[in-house]
């Protein structure tokens, strides 16, 4: 897919220099297939055309995402040396298949409620109801999804979910995915998906992703932290100066709250005594069953950002579930 050597068998298909775009329209491909490929968005598929200065790791997945092989060349006065191009390594080629619950949560009891799946593997994605949502004599089916009864399948993320994540063109793009501990090249619509979960009170949907099992039986979830920004309603800046000093790694404190009076069954997160925030409530039945069950459960900082990161972006946390004690 790269300039081939004229000194080799192939020297009879040399072209001129291309841009990417128009090797990509060379290809026969839009910017849609190319995203999908390469597992991110059409945005950053565009803005990755548009740079004048690109970095090789991204050169070589976008020129993966048109199903070529990238090969470099230097020529010097007497000869043309081809120089290794390691394979790019990208935490996103590692995620083949993951599935997330989509929860809702009833506008009068407040309850949250499992209402669907979606599910990402082979390149494509499916979204269907649960039994509980067919069985619920209050939730009504999304718009994009009207049938209860069928299975929802793109090659895209569907719309719906889509504009729940971020996006590329955003100028705070590259800053907000670096809060959630990812670049921009590794920064897929799945794992942005999976991180970039609002924090408002107004919002009646959350896309929660399944942890990701062991062999042995141990399961391991990231999550931001809810509430940071009310962990301390009299002096919100000490909370955000403790988060911005922890390193990735520290270890966190569960706290149940029996007598919070708006949920019993909250969860606060402590580091060295001072609460900074709760386990957000679409996982609290999941810690508390873990608990129950007496579960070895680990809240460890997977990254920790300063005050100019937006609250609910500005603790991410990581919850590791051993089996049994």
């Amino acid at each position: 897919m790269s300039e081939s050597d004229p000194q080799g068998p192939n020297r009879s298909t040399v072209h001129p220099p291309l841009t990417l775009g128009d090797l990509r329209r060379r290809r026969g491909a839009s910017q849609a297939q190319v995203a999908s490929a390469m597992q991110t968005t059409q945005s950053s598929v565009s803005r990755t055309e548009r740079q004048p200065d690109i970095l090789l790791s991204t050169l070589q997945h976008y020129v993966q995402g048109l199903g070529g092989k990238l090969r470099l060349y230097v020529d010097l006065e007497d000869e043309r040396v081809e120089l290794q191009v390691a394979a790019a390594k990208r935490d996103v080629g590692a995620i083949v298949e993951r599935e997330f619950r989509v929860v809702w949560q009833d506008p009068d009891s407040r309850g949250l409620r499992q209402i669907g799946w979606l599910h990402f593997g082979g390149g494509l994605y499916t979204f269907s109801y649960t039994d509980e949502a067919r069985d619920s004599k209050t939730f009504a089916p999304f718009p994009p999804f009207p049938n209860l009864d069928d299975t929802y399948r793109s090659k895209e993320l569907f719309p719906f979910f889509a504009g729940r994540v971020m996006s590329a063109a955003s100028p705070d793009f590259d800053e907000l995915a670096g809060a959630l501990g990812l670049t921009r090249d590794a920064a897929s619509l799945v794992e942005l998906l999976a991180l970039g979960q609002a924090d408002s009170p107004h919002d009646t949907i959350h896309v929660v992703p399944e942890a990701i099992e062991d062999e042995d039986g141990s399961s391991e979830r990231t999550f931001l932290v809810s509430g940071v920004r009310h962990a301390n309603e009299a002096d919100p800046g000490i909370v955000s100066a403790h988060v911005a000093g922890l390193s990735s790694g520290a270890a966190l404190e569960l706290r149940p709250e029996p007598t919070n009076p708006k949920n019993p069954k909250a969860l606060p997160l402590a580091s060295e005594g001072l609460v900074v925030g709760w386990v957000p409530d679409y996982l609290v039945e999941e810690v508390h069953g873990h608990l129950e069950a007496q579960h070895d459960l680990r809240f460890t900082v997977a990254k920790a950002n300063g005050p100019e990161i937006p609250w609910h972006l500005r603790l991410l946390c990581r919850l590791t579930a051993s089996a049994s004690k």
